[in-house]
């Protein structure tokens, strides 16, 4: 992985813009010079094993996603470790994942509901389809020689909610820290460590000031955001932006900052201003799975950023033979799917609603963060 800061934009309020440079697992020596070569900010292709949630492989080939490469949590693979073990040629063959394609092995699922309590000495929980388990530093290594990612995030006690105490606070901080020196054997281009710390600031600054001492390729702010039982998502983006304002400062410049979680598009802007450069499309998952679609004004301004979600459940939309949004180049508004369909589909519980959702929000987030990038370039 290769990280490289352009010229700044001379903007108020601007994040970094730069390029990200990163070798697909599949990649051989000979064909070093893919372009696998990413602009900030940019938004990582979340999957649930391996896949895009909803969407077959070709329902997949009617996104234009940039090649992003592809999150993929721990909690919805691990259950493949044996049959990984036994093929040989780690996730990325296995998963007929495209040979230009990089994919980052992270601990924390961004959808995933928090439950609290489970990380101790003995290791950090993960939670899988058939329960409970628990990864210690050398299960972890273990994992890394079956899969194979271009890129991982070492294992890392991201359990502190809002309320979470002093004493936790630097339980979770230590403990994350002896995880990232417990990978020293991987190489460090490819590890993203994790700064924790909860919402209290001297615990991620001590956090950020050992992580930016170990050898890392870049880094990651977990344990901000939750998700609760009701589907409620807890994060506080002033208490962060304030947060991020002082930690950044101690971090290098020439290294990636990511944070993952379900970010709305003001969120991923106010994070993007505040120095974060890789983000993730969970945001779009979750509005889909809750029958809501994603739209924006015509062009999209960082300055005058305007967007709606629509809830395509509610009784308004039963008669509305109308596409999602009719400035909207998406597989679903092209073929003029109405809003009145997809109303129908939700209410009679129909797999197809969720794919048309998926491929409509899908296709307006990345668009989103492209025309971020273009407004950056065209002040360089």
């Amino acid at each position: 992985m290769e990280f490289f800061i352009e010229k700044g934009t001379g903007l108020p309020k601007c994040g970094r813009f730069a390029k990200l440079r990163v070798k697909a697992a599949n990649e051989s020596k000979a064909n070093c010079e893919s372009p696998n070569v990413y602009k900030t900010p940019f938004c990582l292709q979340y999957t649930v094993n391996g896949m895009i949630p909803h969407l077959t492989r070709e329902l997949s080939g009617f996104l234009d996603d940039d090649n992003s490469p592809l999150m993929v949590p721990l909690p919805t693979v691990i259950m493949m470790k044996h049959s990984l073990q036994k093929f040989g040629f780690g996730f990325a063959k296995f998963a007929n994942v495209k040979k230009d394609r990089p994919f980052i092995l992270t601990i924390c699922d961004p959808l995933q509901k928090s439950k609290t309590g489970f990380n101790d000495k003995n290791g950090v929980t993960i939670w899988t389809p058939s329960g409970r388990r628990q990864i210690n530093s050398e299960n972890f290594l273990d994992l890394i020689s079956i899969f194979k990612p271009s890129l991982c995030q070492p294992l890392c006690d991201s359990d502190t909610p809002m309320d979470t105490s002093k004493k936790r606070l630097r339980h979770s901080v230590t403990r994350t820290l002896s995880y990232l020196d417990d990978c020293a054997s991987l190489s460090a281009d490819s590890i993203f460590g994790t700064i924790e710390g909860g919402y209290d600031l001297n615990s991620r600054l001590f956090s950020a000031k050992e992580t930016a001492a170990r050898k890392v390729g870049g880094f990651i702010f977990d344990g901000f955001q939750t998700i609760d039982n009701e589907n409620k998502i807890h994060f506080k983006i002033e208490e962060v932006k304030s947060i991020l304002k002082e930690v950044l400062d101690l971090l290098p410049e020439a290294k990636p900052r990511a944070m993952f979680g379900v970010f709305d598009p003001e969120t991923v802007l106010a994070l993007f201003e505040s120095g974060i450069d890789i983000f993730d499309s969970s945001y779009a998952v979750f509005l889909s799975e809750n029958g809501r679609a994603l739209t924006f004004n015509d062009k999209i301004d960082r300055f005058n950023l305007k967007y709606e979600t629509l809830d395509l459940k509610s009784v308004q939309y039963k008669r509305e033979f109308t596409v999602i949004s009719g400035n909207c180049s998406c597989y679903s508004c092209k073929n003029e799917f109405t809003k009145a369909y997809i109303n129908h589909l939700l209410n009679t519980k129909e797999m197809l609603a969720y794919v048309l959702l998926m491929l409509h929000n899908l296709h307006n987030y990345f668009e989103f963060f492209r025309q971020l990038r273009l407004s950056l370039s065209d002040n360089i």
